[in-house]
């Protein structure tokens, strides 16, 4: 009888042994820097009213010129302002990876994030924010699969709206991950 439950506490202590190990891949999820600096940055309240990085257009796609986006008020952030919509009129909005794809090795490290404004009597709220991991599929690319949030972005009438995005890949070495931001869009259409 001790041999048996000897030889389960060894199955589970070495099962558990890489979980320990140091590096990147054995860190939870929240505990990566880049990962926890996302979810911080993604609830700026000061990109509610930072200077936009541009002005999108309704029904059509606003992309980051480059992977440099980082207006001053929202760090790390491309930042598109919609304007209003008339009283009653609903949006979505949602983000998607410009240019090349994350490569199959670069995919499980892919992440894309969307945070969603709107105004409403000179007062701002969050009205959402999502986050989007990278899955290489058989079709030999790289898909985003929601991590957290809802899958659009409300966008309210009679309301001036705000999006924050943002697309980066996480690397880790040594224990240390930094974040390689790539290019990103953000489309909105009427409902």
């Amino acid at each position: 009888m001790h041999n048996i439950v000897r030889s389960r506490r060894w199955f589970i202590m070495l099962a558990l042994l890489p979980l320990a190990a140091p590096g990147c891949a054995a860190e939870p999820v929240d505990a990566d820097p880049a990962t926890a600096e996302i979810h911080s940055q993604i609830w700026e309240s000061t990109c509610e009213t930072a200077p936009k990085s541009a002005d999108g257009t309704w029904g059509l796609e606003s992309v980051s010129v480059g992977n440099m986006y980082d207006p001053a008020g929202c760090p790390d952030q491309y930042l598109v302002g919609w304007g209003s919509l008339p009283a009653g009129q609903g949006a979505f909005a949602d983000v998607f990876w410009e240019g090349a794809g994350p490569t199959q090795s670069e995919c499980p490290d892919a992440r894309m994030s969307l945070a969603c404004y709107s105004e409403t009597l000179g007062g701002w709220t969050i009205t959402s924010e999502q986050i989007f991991d990278g899955a290489w599929s058989s079709t030999g690319k790289c898909n985003f699969i929601l991590d957290s949030g809802p899958f659009t972005c409300p966008l309210n009438g009679d309301q001036k709206n705000r999006t924050a995005a943002k697309a980066w890949i996480r690397n880790c070495s040594g224990g240390t991950c930094t974040q390689s931001k790539r290019r990103v869009g953000i489309r909105a259409w009427l409902n």
